[in-house]
């Protein structure tokens, strides 16, 4: 069973992510969180194999997050799902070590995308 973490402070975001994610088969998710600083503890205690994070939460935003996170677990896959569409952003979000910016505006693809990843790295 793949576990997914959903990091977004907008209740109704990760509600609608958890609802389409948990249909998957094989695919459960092990938490939420609603900042960034909640998103590392959540990450540190559950071990998920998936992160999916939003850019702008507060605490820390995602990419503060995915940074700490990845210091200390550096094979977990985060993927940043983020309204910004921005280049430096994404280049930035690469540097850090996050393997995909997803757009939620163009988010219509997002599972086959989160499955691209996970067979990378099964």
């Amino acid at each position: 069973m793949v576990k997914i973490l959903i990091a977004d402070d907008s209740d109704l975001v990760r509600s609608k992510l958890a609802d389409a994610l948990s249909t998957h088969a094989g695919w459960s998710i092990c938490g939420q969180a609603a900042n960034g600083r909640r998103a590392v503890l959540q990450a540190l205690d559950l071990r998920p194999d998936l992160i999916l994070m939003d850019f702008s939460m507060p605490m820390l935003s995602g990419l503060q997050a995915a940074e700490e996170i990845l210091k200390l677990m550096p094979s977990v896959p985060v993927v940043l799902y983020t309204v910004y569409d921005d280049q430096q952003m994404e280049a930035e979000a690469k540097k850090i070590g996050i393997c995909k910016v997803i757009s939620k505006s163009r988010s219509e693809n997002l599972v086959a995308e989160l499955e691209a990843i996970l067979g990378k790295n099964e």
